[in-house]
């Protein structure tokens, strides 16, 4: 139930992600990625999809290829497609 003059709604975007930041820093990673999508695009908080075949091709003895996996992924099926 909103309150009549609430001051939440009458922040700006940003202000509201200093607020969020004071009460609750667990949730300021999301506040920061929808106020960058809300902004500039969610080209900027999505990653590009991943090639692997021109990442091979990038690479060299001197640069190989790191992968660095976070929970719940798995490339093996990609690198043995390849």
């Amino acid at each position: 139930l909103p309150l009549p003059g609430d001051p939440w709604e009458s922040l700006p975007p940003f202000r509201k992600m200093l607020v969020l930041r004071a009460i609750r820093p667990d949730k300021i990673c999301l506040a920061v990625a929808d106020y960058v999508e809300g902004e500039i695009g969610a080209a900027f908080t999505s990653p590009p999809p991943f090639d692997l075949s021109k990442a091979f091709a990038d690479s060299s003895p001197t640069s190989p290829l790191v992968f660095v996996l976070s929970p719940g992924t798995d490339p093996t099926r990609e690198l043995l497609s390849f």
